[in-house]
């Protein structure tokens, strides 16, 4: 199981990456810096961290109360399922 630290670690070591804008006008360089600020801000609200499976869990059980519930049945039998399928 990964520990706290080591999440942090990982999670670091991920998103360290450079880009190189050498050869970038001022202005392209200022877009490609707002670009990424944005991305950031998306990136905390809308992906739940992989890397911690509580966390994830949180998102997902969230993501899904938000959606309305239906009253219908399903039958998942095998035999509806595979109704046929020659079996």
């Amino acid at each position: 199981m990964i520990q706290g630290h080591d999440v942090t670690r990982i999670r670091k070591q991920i998103m360290t990456t450079t880009i190189d804008v050498s050869d970038l006008s001022p202005e392209a360089v200022q877009i490609v810096e707002s670009l990424v600020q944005e991305l950031r801000g998306r990136g905390r609200s809308v992906a739940p961290n992989i890397l911690d499976p509580v966390g994830w869990s949180k998102s997902l059980r969230a993501w899904a109360s938000s959606h309305p519930s239906r009253s219908i049945e399903i039958d998942d039998s095998r035999e509806t399922i595979y109704e046929g399928r020659g079996e």
